[in-house]
This record gives C-alpha cells, sequence and structure tokens, in this order.
C-alpha cells in the first residue's frame, strides 16, 4: 500500500530538476461525472516558466469538489517543466503533481 502514494521516478526527477513556474486556467469544461463523487475535467491552460516564452496546454484532471475553488477559471497554479523533454507537472496546495505535455507557444 505505501508504493501507491509514492510519486513516479519521473515525477520525483521533476520535482529535482525541474524549472519552476506558473499556469493560468484559461476554461475549464466538465466532461463527465464519476462513481466517486468528482467531476472528470479538461482544463486549458496559459504555462509561463521564466526565460521562455508562454506557451498553451490542455489536461484532463479529476476533480474533487474540495479542489473545485482553487480549480476555478482564472486561478493560477504552480508547475514544474523539465527543460530537456518539455514536459511538465502541476501542482496546487501540496497536492499530488499530474503530467502535462507541452503544447504550442502561446
Amino acid at each position: 500500500m505505501l508504493l501507491t502514494t509514492r510519486p513516479s521516478r519521473d515525477d520525483r526527477r521533476l520535482w529535482r530538476h525541474g524549472l519552476g513556474g506558473w499556469a493560468r486556467i484559461e476554461s475549464a469544461h466538465t466532461l463527465r461525472r464519476t462513481d466517486h463523487y468528482t467531476e472528470l475535467t479538461e482544463f486549458d491552460l496559459e504555462l509561463v516558466v521564466p526565460g521562455s516564452e508562454s506557451y498553451r496546454g490542455t489536461i484532463v484532471f479529476d476533480v474533487t469538489p474540495a479542489d473545485k475553488p482553487r480549480l476555478a477559471v482564472g486561478e493560477t497554479i504552480s508547475i514544474r517543466v523539465d527543460p530537456a523533454t518539455a514536459i511538465g507537472s502541476f501542482s496546487f496546495w501540496g497536492s499530488n503533481s499530474r503530467t502535462l505535455p507541452r503544447s504550442s507557444a502561446v
């Protein structure tokens, strides 16, 4: 059971060596409700990493009722990006990270 809560090797490497930045939630679209009282939601983000061009990305995330206010349109969340692969993750207020592929520049 302990291993299921441990971050993956890629996530641990990203937190050690990734570049910090932020993302602003541009839009949020609920895709469907789940059977465990959450909503599968697609977020369109504008991502900013200091020293590079901002870019846009999309991620699908399972949103709990407690997280909904923090993931509203216009809110800002922290991100970390691997400069070698342009793959990132985001987190908010100490939650688990979620992988986010880099997409088009803004």
